[in-house]
Order: C-alpha cells, then sequence, then structure tokens
C-alpha cells in the first residue's frame, strides 16, 4: 500500500478520534472499549491500549519535558521520543524510522542487518543531527528516505548526498532484504449462535492479534453446525479463513442484541462477519 493510500485510510479515524477525545485528558478518562472502538478496523491493537495508558500517565505525571523523560511513557519507544523531542522540543536527538535505517544502509553500503542496522542507523544519527534546528533535521532525513531513497526505486540523481553515497552504483541492494516468513493459512471457525433475539459474544483475552476487542466465539476446532460462509482476511503473513457456522444448542457466557454489538469495538474481520450474517444474512460471502 503506498504511503498516500494509507495516509487517506487513516484521516477518516483521526477525525473521529478528535471529535471524540480531542484532548490528552479525555483520552485518559475514557474507558478503553471506547478507545478500541475508535480504532477498530486499523489493526495493531496494542497500539490503541498503548495510547490510553500513556495518555493516563501524561495526566498522572505531566507532559515529558525531555527525551528521556518521554521514554518512561507506556507504549513510547526511541522513535517516538525522538521524533516528539526534537520537534515539539528542540532537543538534539534523532529520529530513526525504517527510512533512515535505508538511507544509512546506502550511504554506507552497510550490509548489516536488523536490529544490527538500527542501532549503527541511530548511532550514525545522533552524530550527525543538526543541533540548531533538530526537528527539521529528522524531518528532512526521514523525507529522504520516503520520497528520494525510496525502497523499491532510488533517485540518486536528485539526492543532495549522491556524492557521498558508498551505494549509488546499486542502491536497491541496501539494506540487505529482510527474509519474508512464508506465508501460513490459518482456518478459524466463528460460532453464529442466536437466542431470543441476542448473538453469543466474549471479549478476546488481552494476549490475542485483537486483544479486548469482542467476537462471535471463534477457536481452531469446528463448532457443531452448518458453515454458512467464509470470511477471509490477512494479519501479518497470516492468511485467516474465518468460517462462519451456524450454532444451535451451545452454552455461552455473554449475549447481546445486535443493536448493541454494533456499538462494541470488533475487528475487521468480525464487523464483516457481523454485517453479512447479523445486520444482512445472506448465508454466504
Amino acid at each position: 500500500m503506498c504511503q498516500q493510500t494509507q495516509v487517506a485510510t487513516v484521516i477518516p479515524y483521526w477525525e473521529r478520534w478528535l471529535e471524540k477525545l480531542p484532548t490528552v485528558h479525555h483520552l485518559a478518562k475514557a474507558d478503553v472499549q471506547d478507545v478500541l472502538g475508535l480504532w477498530a478496523g486499523l489493526g495493531y491493537y496494542q497500539r490503541a491500549r498503548n495510547l490510553h495508558r500513556g495518555a493516563q500517565w501524561i495526566v498522572e505525571h505531566g507532559f515529558p519535558k525531555s527525551y528521556s523523560e518521554w521514554l518512561k511513557v507506556p507504549g513510547v519507544g526511541m522513535y517516538t521520543a525522538g521524533a516528539i523531542a526534537s520537534i515539539c522540543l528542540g532537543e538534539a536527538v534523532p529520529a530513526v524510522d525504517g527510512n533512515v535505517h535505508r538511507v544509512y544502509a546506502r550511504l554506507m553500503g552497510s550490509n548489516a542487518e536488523l536490529p544490527k542496522l538500527a542501532n549503527l542507523a541511530r548511532g550514525w544519527a545522533n552524530g550527525v543531527v543538526f543541533k540548531e534546528a533538530p526537528g527539521e533535521w529528522n524531518q528532512a532525513l526521514m523525507e529522504l528516505g520516503a520520497r528520494v531513497c525510496r525502497p523499491r526505486e532510488a533517485s540518486c540523481s536528485t539526492c543532495p548526498i549522491e556524492s557521498q553515497c558508498k551505494g549509488k552504483e546499486n542502491p536497491l541492494q541496501y539494506p540487505v532484504p529482510k527474509v519474508k516468513k512464508e506465508s501460513v493459512e490459518l482456518i478459524r471457525y466463528a460460532a453464529l449462535c442466536r437466542r431470543m433475539g441476542s448473538y453469543a459474544i466474549r471479549q478476546t483475552a488481552s494476549s490475542e492479534w485483537a486483544g479486548g476487542m469482542w467476537e462471535f466465539p471463534t477457536r481452531e476446532e469446528p463448532w457443531s453446525g452448518e458453515v454458512i460462509g467464509e470470511i477471509r482476511h490477512v494479519i501479518t503473513h497470516h492468511r485467516i479463513k474465518l468460517r462462519v457456522q451456524d450454532v444451535r444448542d451451545q452454552e455461552f457466557e455473554d449475549w447481546k442484541t445486535a443493536e448493541e454489538i454494533a456499538r462494541l469495538p470488533l475487528s475487521a474481520a468480525q464487523r464483516r462477519v457481523y454485517r453479512q450474517f447479523v445486520v444482512m444474512p445472506t448465508g454466504s460471502v
């Protein structure tokens, strides 16, 4: 997915987020289920929970005033702390992301692999950061990687540091490509169980992919019941077939109406189950 498409996808979420949670105090006071609901569909749900925890930390301790203080906030790592400290606080620290990793690898002709590459790039970036304007410097360096020194196409003729680049003769060989994980196909079974106008529903464990979200009871083994459709989705390198079964005579703890389920935070796949088999049941996908 190109960067422009990613931005276009996120904008509506950003607007809804700001409408509901305009300040860090609103976020800190919000129920985590409401936070997950606003995030639903974006994936990486741990990020939403970290934002919530981070906001609560800030309300309790105040906004950090340095890079080292930002690292104390739950969910904030070196890149985020560096970006905030340099751009907002003017602190001369690097903000090193994947774009900077690539620029460094090509500039130095480095064959280092992650995580060594990340450490080398961070050390280099720390030494070259422009102390008079660190925020602008970090943004420029990241933009250099995003717009000029791109992953699949390097515009070396327009690069301001081409003359110093050791990898310019064959830039696409740097950095060393990551070994892609083989795609894994998984089959899961979702129970569509209805009782007196309500449906079986449950909250997932925090350790699962969509931890804290809600789902129609899903497991690896088939339920007793007819398969009425299939939802296909991808999580990282996992290709998942979610087979929806018409389940009856099964004991579940939580039951909610379609209207109540609509207000719950559901993952994108579970939302599709809801829309296609609860709101507009078709019997197939």
